[in-house]
């Protein structure tokens, strides 16, 4: 690993249940910066929702990122590991979309975008 930048998501697998504690501090003006396509190869990034985000699901999300979007339309879907399904689950925000999942701070989600956008996360 080298620089990691604040908010960016790591995937870490155990061979056990495992707890562990991360800690960091406090900066509600950081932006995390959101590439699209042009400036990465897909528009996805893996990134992490902060510890003192108000966003509770993956529609919170999306509607999130997209405020610090023009237009607001920022997003294409977001995806988050399903621990009893073992896989990834993508959600867009669509009418035909089941229930947006929760997530939960500290959480990786991959984050698709449509335009460079810089995300300031909502914050308590």
């Amino acid at each position: 690993l080298n620089d990691d930048d604040k908010g960016e998501g790591f995937f870490v697998k155990v061979a056990a249940n495992t707890e562990y504690i991360v800690v960091g501090s406090h900066d509600p003006g950081h932006g995390v910066g959101l590439a699209g396509p042009g400036s990465s190869a897909s528009g996805t990034q893996l990134s992490a929702v902060p510890y003192h985000s108000t966003v509770t699901d993956l529609e919170q999300l999306i509607a999130d990122v997209n405020a610090n979007g023009v237009p607001a339309s920022s997003v294409v879907n977001v995806q988050a590991w399903d621990r009893t399904s073992d896989a990834l689950v993508l959600y867009s925000g669509a009418p035909t979309d089941p229930p947006a999942p929760s997530t939960e701070v500290g959480r990786s989600t991959f984050i698709k975008v449509n335009q460079d956008v810089t995300w300031t996360p909502s914050h308590f």
